[in-house]
């Protein structure tokens, strides 16, 4: 699988450790058909070739870049990754 993509972010003024960020990616699967065959059944897969994911999210960090909370939201669409949405969220600390 091939991906390109863009990612922009921003730190608002007078914001303090807050990071805004979106992004956008487009994918390729160059792979094209599989077969393979279990007790002589054959299993084919023809994956979508092309697809795109968008994501828009936005971080915190404070204590001096030692503890981050991060959320973000995704969508899909096409390709290996198949369509939908998809979010996350995360704490990191730094020892």
């Amino acid at each position: 699988t091939g991906r390109a993509g863009v990612r922009a972010e921003v730190a608002p003024d007078g914001a303090g450790g807050l990071r805004v960020f979106g992004s956008a990616e487009a994918t390729h699967e160059f792979s094209g058909d599989t077969e393979t065959r279990v007790e002589g059944t054959a299993l084919k897969a023809s994956p979508e070739t092309t697809g795109a994911r968008f994501a828009l999210g936005a971080a915190h960090g404070w204590g001096d870049g030692r503890f981050a909370l991060q959320a973000s939201a995704t969508y899909a669409a096409g390709g290996s990754d198949g369509d939908g949405f998809g979010g996350g969220l995360s704490l990191s600390a730094r020892f």
